[in-house]
C-alpha cells in the first residue's frame, strides 16, 4: 500500500467517524434509514468502505462469498446433474424507478421460476439494470477479466419457505438472483427496448411510473446453459444468501439505449447533476 492509499483510507476513515458522531448528537446511530440513502458505489460512501460504517454491513468487507466475482472459465466445473431451470412465462407489471443508483423495476406478481440449482420455487420480485460509466464495462461480474455493457438481475425469493424478499434475504436459500449479460448486436431484445422506453420517463432520482405488458421470458437469451455458483447481494448489507444464475450467453441491446441510460437519466433530484451509470464494486476474486 502507497503512501497515498494510506492517505486516502485514513481520510476514509476520519468521515466516517464523523459521520457516527454527528449521529450519536443528534440520536440516529444505528439507524438504518440513514446508511441506505448515504452508500453510493464510488467514493468514501462506495463499496470498499461499506463495512467499515455499521456493524450489520461488516459481512461486506469480511465476508467469505462475496460478490460480484470475475469467473475464471479454466476453473470451472461441469455438473452433469444440473438440470435447466424455468421459468413460466408471463407478462408483468410493476413499477420502474430511479433509485438515483440505477433502475429498479418492481414486479408484481412475478413468473416462477424452478428446477436447475434450485430446492425451491423462486417468484421473481425485482429487476435490475446496471451500467457504467465506461459503455463497454458496465456489468458487476465479469469472464476472464471481461466486462460486458451492461448486466441485468432478475431478483427472486423462495416463495415455498418465505412471504417476502425482505424476508428471504438474511435466510438460507432464500434468494436466487438470474444475471443476464448484455452486448451491442442486432436484433435488439424485444423485452429490453421496451424497458428503455420507460426509462426516459424516470429521468431524475426518486421518479417513478408504472409498466406493463412486459414479457419477461423474451428478455432470456437462446441457451438453457448456466453457470452457478454461492454468493451474496452486490449492495448493503451484502448478505451471503444468494444463489446466483449466470447465463452463459448475452442478450443483444442498442448502445444508444445504453448511452440513454448512463448519459440522460441522472442520479439527483436535479436534472443536471450527476449520471445514473457507475463504477460498480472491485470484482471478488475469492470463489473461482
Amino acid at each position: 500500500m502507497d503512501k497515498h492509499t494510506t492517505i486516502q483510507q485514513d481520510k476514509v476513515t476520519e468521515i466516517v467517524k464523523q459521520i457516527k458522531n454527528k449521529e450519536i448528537w443528534f440520536g440516529l446511530l444505528g439507524s438504518g434509514s440513514f446508511w441506505q440513502k448515504w452508500w453510493t458505489y464510488e467514493g468514501v460512501s462506495g463499496a470498499e468502505n461499506w463495512g467499515k460504517t455499521i456493524d450489520e454491513w461488516l459481512i461486506c468487507s469480511n465476508g467469505k462469498f462475496q460478490s460480484p466475482i470475475d469467473i475464471n472459465t479454466s476453473h470451472l466445473l461441469y455438473d452433469p446433474n444440473l438440470d435447466p431451470f424455468y421459468i413460466i412465462p408471463r407478462k408483468v407489471s410493476g413499477n420502474i424507478t430511479n433509485t438515483g443508483r440505477g433502475i429498479t423495476v418492481d414486479v408484481e406478481d412475478g413468473p416462477i421460476v424452478f428446477s436447475g440449482p434450485l430446492k425451491y420455487r423462486h417468484k421473481i420480485t425485482q429487476l435490475k439494470v446496471h451500467f457504467g460509466h465506461n459503455h463497454s464495462k458496465g456489468s458487476e461480474h465479469s469472464i476472464d477479466g471481461r466486462r460486458f455493457p451492461a448486466e441485468i438481475h432478475l431478483i427472486t425469493y423462495n416463495v415455498d419457505l418465505y412471504h417476502n424478499l425482505s424476508q428471504a434475504l438474511d435466510s438460507f436459500h432464500g434468494v436466487a438472483i438470474i444475471a443476464i449479460f448484455c452486448k451491442y448486436g442486432v436484433p435488439s431484445n424485444e423485452a429490453f427496448q421496451l424497458m428503455s422506453k420507460y426509462t426516459e420517463i424516470v429521468r431524475l432520482k426518486g421518479q417513478t411510473t408504472t409498466i406493463s405488458g412486459i414479457p419477461l421470458e423474451i428478455l432470456f437469451p437462446n441457451t438453457d446453459q448456466y453457470l452457478t455458483y454461492h454468493g451474496s447481494l452486490t449492495t448493503p448489507g451484502c448478505s451471503e444468501s444468494v444463489t446466483w444464475i449466470i447465463l452463459n450467453r448475452p442478450i443483444n441491446v442498442k448502445q444508444e439505449h445504453v448511452r440513454i441510460s448512463c448519459n440522460k437519466v441522472k442520479s439527483n433530484v436535479v436534472q443536471e447533476k450527476g449520471k445514473l451509470c457507475a463504477d460498480f464494486p472491485n470484482i471478488n476474486m475469492n470463489h473461482f
